[in-house]
């Protein structure tokens, strides 16, 4: 396929999220990559020559402005790690969700950035059982969820055209990225390889929205499609909108885990609640999202969990020394 000539310009496109849509992207459009961070060297390998990779700070705008020009998006997925690593370091926090989205939204204008797109969070909503809509007014639950918030309004308050985009948890198989750290399904994930019980904390009711990296990537993509010819500023939920109990997300992974090779894994449940807990019990209306692109989630969790324990087994069983699966 024939490259557009117009470029796509990524924020934290080294991160889970942002290297995964990079690559899609890089099919279409040559990419410029901006991140902070060195991690996932191998993606300069992966990806194809129309990719600039930059190594700079969001706020150091001299170093990577003048690679706008010519661009006629923004994917801004800068960030990761959620609240625990916005509370470890609130300074880089708050300059990489507000003061430096504001300057890249000041860049882009400069620039005539046609669409910004910018990656928020579910976190931004109440926790209810009730079903959230772009409309349900906000409450953001944590410190990184508030930054996330401010940044939305910083978009709206720009004068450029733009797509807020609210995701759940994403999650799912990939070579950079094979079993992501942290989290719910990440912790029970973990354990299930290590052969170590699963822990739940609490009843394990509450309900968590998880969506598999690979719908995300078709979501994002037609929704790139049906939205960069428009004006002002719209909000779109994304995820699978089927949340899950706890409970019964650690019982797919261990039954998965069980099927899939010898798992000696136990689900143990502490009275206790987590004090790392992710707000769950937010069930995403994605109407919207599915109106607009035509498209439903369509991997299930147990697929998607089946996927991730296959991929990771295939990249670490020589590395690592752990056994085939069944």
């Amino acid at each position: 396929m024939s490259l557009s000539k117009e470029r796509i310009f990524i924020t934290g496109g080294r991160g889970f999220i942002g290297s995964y849509i990079l690559l899609e992207l890089s099919n279409h459009y040559p990419v410029v990559s901006l991140d902070y961070a060195e991690t996932h060297p191998e993606l300069e390998d992966l990806a194809p020559s129309s990719v600039k990779f930059i190594k700079a700070d969001l706020n150091d705008t001299d170093s990577w402005e003048g690679f706008l020009k010519d661009c006629s998006a923004v994917f801004n997925f800068i960030g990761g790690g959620g609240n625990k690593r916005a509370l470890q370091d609130p300074l880089w926090a708050y300059q990489a969700y507000v003061s430096g989205t504001r300057l890249l939204l000041e860049k882009s204008k400069k620039f005539g950035i046609k669409h910004v797109y910018l990656v928020s969070t579910i976190g931004v909503y109440p926790e209810q059982k009730g079903l959230l809509s772009e409309d349900t007014a906000p409450s953001p639950a944590n410190f990184y969820s508030a930054l996330k918030l401010v940044s939305e309004y910083i978009l709206k308050e720009s004068g450029l055209a733009g797509t807020i985009m609210r995701f759940s948890n994403i999650y799912g198989f990939t070579p950079l990225d094979p079993i992501q750290e942290g989290g719910a399904l990440g912790n029970f994930l973990n354990s299930a390889i290590k052969g170590e019980d699963i822990v739940v904390y609490g009843k394990g009711d509450e309900a968590i929205d998880y969506l598999h990296i690979e719908d995300l990537k078709e979501m994002v993509l037609r929704l790139n499609k049906e939205r960069i010819n428009q004006k002002g500023v719209e909000t779109f939920n994304i995820g699978s909108g089927k949340p899950m109990p706890v409970y019964k997300i650690a019982e797919t992974v261990l039954d998965v885990a069980r099927k899939m090779f010898d798992c000696p894994s136990r689900i143990k449940y502490k009275k206790i609640f987590s004090p790392s807990a992710s707000g769950g019990n937010r069930h995403l209306s994605i109407s919207n999202i599915v109106r607009l692109t035509d498209y439903t989630p369509q991997v299930s969790l147990h697929e998607g969990i089946e996927g991730m324990f296959r991929g990771y087994f295939n990249v670490s069983r020589e590395e690592k020394g752990i056994g085939l699966l069944r």
